[in-house]
């Protein structure tokens, strides 16, 4: 991670060359506080227009808080993805397997849903049930994936975000 004195030295360069500079930071609700110190001041120093700096954080809705009210304030644009619904689950993994030269049908109908309530339809998470079950699948060589495989893969996440 680059210390603030080197990122604000890059962001004149990029500046003076006239080359846009797009900093994405997921997570951002866990990041340290003089990392959003540094995204604060980057954000507040953005005001040429057109601007150089564009700045895309991701966060959980139920954690924006966590980014402080001045973040909030400099954000120019907010938009709140809603859940996917079972069908808009369904629809990916088969999409996904597909495009990865598998059989659609890897998930069954009942596997789907399980995915889909142990995620909360969030996508993010979605994908990453769907991946390490696919991996634990493989590893057991079965070549369906039930709901004992997404239930133990969900576990063992839920286990390791506990002690992280």
């Amino acid at each position: 991670m680059p210390t603030t004195s080197e990122t604000s030295a890059e962001r004149k360069l990029n500046s003076f060359q006239r080359v846009h500079t797009i900093i994405l930071l997921d997570d951002a609700s866990d990041a340290e506080v003089e990392v959003l110190n540094a995204v604060i001041r980057i954000a507040q120093g953005n005001t040429r227009s057109p601007s150089l700096v564009s700045i895309v954080l991701a966060t959980d809705c139920d954690r924006q808080a966590l980014l402080g009210d001045r973040l909030l304030e400099l954000s120019q644009l907010r938009l709140e993805l809603a859940p996917w619904d079972e069908a808009d689950t369904e629809e990916y993994l088969r999409t996904a397997m597909m495009a990865a030269g598998g059989d659609g049908a890897v998930f069954d109908r009942e596997t789907t849903r399980t995915i889909h309530q142990l995620a909360a339809g969030n996508p993010r998470r979605i994908r990453q049930l769907a991946e390490l079950s696919l991996v634990a699948a493989a590893g057991a060589e079965l070549p369906r994936i039930d709901d004992t495989i997404v239930s133990a893969v969900h576990q063992d996440l839920v286990a390791a975000t506990a002690t992280a």
